[in-house]
């Protein structure tokens, strides 16, 4: 099993947007990421160091297909994207979580269940 751990003053509200935002699911090894294998868990730890959060961690996964209908559902969960792209190899988008880590999903395909998404509304989306 590969974990990646986060380390956040706010360990709640961190495990919520995780859960709540993103999709992640949450067994007795940590989180595990929306529809990989459960074999790589995010595990967010409580840091009482008083070391300002943020920028620290820097992670990747990949979504098989539906790239924009997931995108669309974080968007309307509130979650801040730097950039959503479009590219010959398929889609990236880079994402803040609640403590400005940066994080990258990445899809090497272009088939979505949802037709009717125009990305090119999102004020972060680019065409490469």
């Amino acid at each position: 099993m590969v974990t990646i751990f986060i380390v956040s003053e706010s360990l709640c509200e961190l495990e919520d947007f995780y859960k709540n935002k993103l999709g992640f699911t949450e067994d007795d090894d940590g989180l595990i990421f929306p529809y990989l294998s459960k074999e790589v868990r995010l595990c967010v730890l409580h840091d009482r160091s008083g070391t300002p959060a943020g920028g620290r961690i820097f992670f990747r996964y990949n979504l098989s297909k539906n790239f924009l209908s997931y995108c669309r559902q974080l968007k309307l969960n509130g979650v801040l994207f730097e950039v959503i792209t479009s590219h010959p190899g398929g889609y990236t988008a880079r994402v803040f979580d609640l403590d400005r880590n940066l994080f990258e999903i990445d899809s090497d395909s272009f088939d979505d269940v949802d037709h009717n998404i125009d990305p090119f509304l999102w004020p972060e989306f680019n065409r490469y």
